[in-house]
């Protein structure tokens, strides 16, 4: 049996993303740690093997799937974009266990792929949402410059301001009053992560 639970950690050490990085790293050294001060991995201690997830998604895949065939590591975990999971998840798919971290756009049914972090949107839903970000920004522009520049002729820039202040303050109310129908929604659109997490590690 072996004596350490080897995971490859792939997080992003350049590119865009990179400016996680050391917030994962951090992250993951600390969850190792006190797993290991404990018993570790059914008594077997965690090692984390770091990968650079800020390549091209082929590059990381390629050295994932040569950790994983040639048994140097037992789990894969980490956060990285969708681009970067999906070819890992082409090349390693079903051989281990896979615990993806970060937000995502959704599910995925590959054995083995645990989606721990939250979906960003239904995918049905993001056509909608955009149009009406787009449409209610373009409105909003054009209805403040026109009473804030009559306000200022008329009041000066006091008078301007005021029409900033009040949008934010719309804002805000109207925000907190669409949070409980908001909720529901996302409550009707998918089950819980506890739910899907219990169930597919079940079967």
């Amino acid at each position: 049996m072996l004596e350490t639970f080897s995971v490859a950690f792939v997080v992003p050490l350049q590119g865009p993303t990179g400016i996680y990085g050391p917030s994962c790293l951090a992250c993951g050294e600390l969850a190792a740690e006190q797993l290991n001060a404990r018993s570790g991995v059914a008594g077997r201690r965690i090692d984390l093997v770091i990968v650079d997830g800020g390549r091209p998604p082929e590059l990381v895949a390629a050295e994932v799937g040569h950790l994983v065939e040639s048994r140097r590591v037992q789990a894969v975990a980490g956060w990285h974009i969708s681009t970067v999971r999906q070819a890992i998840t082409r090349r390693i798919g079903g051989q281990v266990v896979y615990a993806y971290a970060a937000m995502h756009e959704g599910r995925d049914d590959t054995a083995g792929v645990f989606m721990l972090g939250e979906r960003a949107a239904p995918a049905s839903r993001v056509g909608a949402a955009m149009t009406l970000l787009a449409g209610a920004t373009g409105i909003g522009y054009a209805v403040g410059s026109a009473v804030a520049g009559r306000l200022a002729d008329v009041h000066g820039h006091t008078g301007a301001f005021a029409v900033t202040v009040t949008a934010a303050a719309s804002a805000a109310v109207l925000a907190a009053a669409a949070q409980p129908l908001l909720r529901r929604i996302g409550n009707t659109d998918s089950p819980g992560l506890g739910a899907r997490t219990v169930a597919r590690a079940a079967t």
